[in-house]
């Protein structure tokens, strides 16, 4: 079988001068060809009668025709040139920036510059210009009585009169707003800032009246509030200054101020617009100035009869003067010391099982006639410091025999079981440790038995 000649891509451009030595064929019969093989036919171009857009295609066909291998077979896409690509972004971001400067100059173009002559600086067309706006405002004035005369006529004057009174009435003024409380101090409002007040938000059920209140005042005062019951945490500081209020008085306050508020409700101050509360604050001033009057001591300013100091003290110095009083020595009797076996402790109360204390015993004393008492010649003074050690000594002997005492009841109150007294001395006493000592020998015996056969 002949080998098919080898045809190139390029063999199907029109060459001017074919070399001689190359075999040459036609598309149909390498297409003839390819069927035999079983391979793929070559594309055949369109004549030359088509029209340009025919050549455009078949530009396009021949470019894929060369991207295809020498069998027409795989098709290879080129690969994509990175530089080029962004040279193009370059010269169409370019060609942006200068589109826009060429428009930007021609809106610069319409509007005149400080150089150029204005049609102003002639003289003729300034006068020119002058009594045209003259004439104008002259035919103005003149539809203007016009229009009045008509209205006249038809009485379309009353009429537009009637309507701006009516608006003026419904339009909302100060004088709407007179009555009306507003929950903020008058202080804090000042004139030299506009503020925005708006109805305070309340239930549907509420009948309470209107309140006018600004959104950030409220912010302002809850921020201080804060900072307030921050501050009073401690319900009791003995070092905490007065409070006064702004006429100067001091602030009384309860014992459980910080209850009150609970209590009472949150009391905030406010004022009424339209209503002047300097008659009221100039009562209220009046009332401190008289209270605080009240609670001095009033003092005259007189003259006052001027008397000779003398250096000894007069009948009516003496009544005044006070004696310093002197102290009385107590005389107190030295007894004679008691033993341990002297000193009985009464024991009836300790026994009672229901109190631990001795119950008093209640008996009433009819004494009609107190007989005197007899001091006895032989008693000596003594200190006081001897007493007092005396008095500690005999305090704490009777603390100590009453523990002695308590500890003997405990003891027969805890042991009641009888106890034996003649026990039997010969009996065996068998226990656990007994009993293991006892099998132990018999194992150890039995052992030494069988050892020895």
């Amino acid at each position: 079988m002949p080998q098919p000649p080898k045809v190139h891509a390029a063999s199907s451009k029109v060459r001017e001068s074919p070399p001689k030595n190359v075999e040459s064929l036609s598309i149909e019969e390498t297409n003839k060809l390819r069927a035999k093989l079983g391979l793929k036919p070559l594309e055949v171009r369109s004549g030359d009668s088509s029209s340009t857009s025919g050549t455009r295609d078949t530009d396009k066909k021949n470019n894929e025709v060369l991207k295809k291998d020498e069998w027409g077979e795989f098709y290879h896409k080129p690969a994509e040139n990175l530089v080029k690509k962004a040279e193009q972004e370059k010269l169409r971001a370019k060609l942006l920036e200068m589109k826009e400067k060429r428009q930007i100059n021609q809106k610069l173009k319409k509007t005149k510059t400080l150089g150029e002559s204005d049609e102003e600086d002639d003289i003729e067309a300034w006068v020119n210009k002058n009594r045209k706006n003259e004439h104008e405002k002259r035919e103005a004035e003149k539809r203007a009585k016009m229009l009045e005369e008509l209205d006249a006529q038809f009485g379309i004057g009353e009429v537009v009169q009637s309507e701006q009174l009516e608006r003026m009435r419904q339009k909302y003024t100060e004088n709407d707003l007179k009555g009306l409380t507003v929950q903020h101090d008058i202080k804090s409002i000042s004139e030299e800032h506009d503020v925005v007040l708006t109805l305070k938000d309340k239930g549907v059920l509420e009948e309470d009246e209107d309140v006018l209140v600004n959104v950030n005042m409220l912010d302002d005062e809850r921020y201080k509030k804060n900072i307030e019951n921050k501050k009073n945490k401690i319900a009791y500081n003995p070092y905490q200054d007065d409070e006064f209020d702004e006429f100067g008085n001091p602030t009384e306050k309860s014992l459980l101020s910080k209850y009150d508020e609970e209590i009472d409700g949150e009391k905030r101050e406010s004022f009424k617009i339209g209503y002047d509360n300097t008659v009221v604050r100039k009562k209220i001033v009046t009332e401190s100035i008289k209270e605080k009057l009240a609670k001095k001591k009033l003092e005259t300013i007189g003259e006052k009869q001027l008397t000779i100091a003398s250096e000894y003290y007069n009948e009516e110095e003496l009544a005044k003067f006070k004696k310093p009083k002197k102290k009385v020595r107590k005389i107190r009797s030295k007894g004679k010391l008691l033993t341990e076996d002297e000193i009985k402790p009464d024991n009836s109360g300790i026994e009672s099982i229901g109190s631990r204390r001795p119950k008093k015993s209640e008996i009433d004393y009819d004494i009609d006639d107190v007989p005197s008492v007899e001091v006895p010649q032989d008693l000596k003074l003594e200190d006081d410091k001897d007493d007092v050690l005396e008095q500690a000594l005999h305090k704490a002997r009777t603390i100590k025999q009453k523990e002695n005492v308590i500890a003997d009841l405990i003891k027969t109150e805890i042991k009641t079981e009888p106890e034996e007294e003649n026990a039997d001395v010969g009996n065996i006493v068998l226990n656990a440790t007994a009993e293991f000592c006892r099998t132990l020998g018999k194992y150890c015996f039995s052992m030494c038995i069988t050892g020895c056969s």
